[in-house]
């Protein structure tokens, strides 16, 4: 599908995303996304998941919650920290449409 809104700085709007998810068990679930140019069928980008789900108990999600928050600000550095790296090393800046 058509790339209709803008995430990275460093993608350009006229890009496609190629996705496919499959559920095969009730256990486990994957999650597969590409990224391409219009009219190219090479990949400019690729990544995948795969989760095993479990059923939640009710004790599970305290430490979830306790545990996790600290990572978003990890996250949000890193995230800078890679975009820094990406202009240094002159990668072409798209502004937001």
């Amino acid at each position: 599908f058509d790339k209709d809104f803008h995430v990275s700085p460093f993608n350009p709007v006229t890009q496609r995303y190629v996705t496919r998810v499959r559920w095969p068990d009730e256990n486990q679930v994957s999650i597969y996304l590409g990224l391409q140019d219009h009219g190219d069928e090479q990949l400019m980008f690729e990544a995948g998941l795969q989760l095993s789900l479990t059923a939640y108990d009710g004790h599970s999600i305290k430490p979830l919650f306790l545990g996790i928050w600290p990572q978003t600000f990890l996250v949000i550095g890193g995230i800078y920290r890679e975009a820094f790296a990406l202009w240094r090393k002159g990668l072409t800046y798209h502004p937001h449409p």
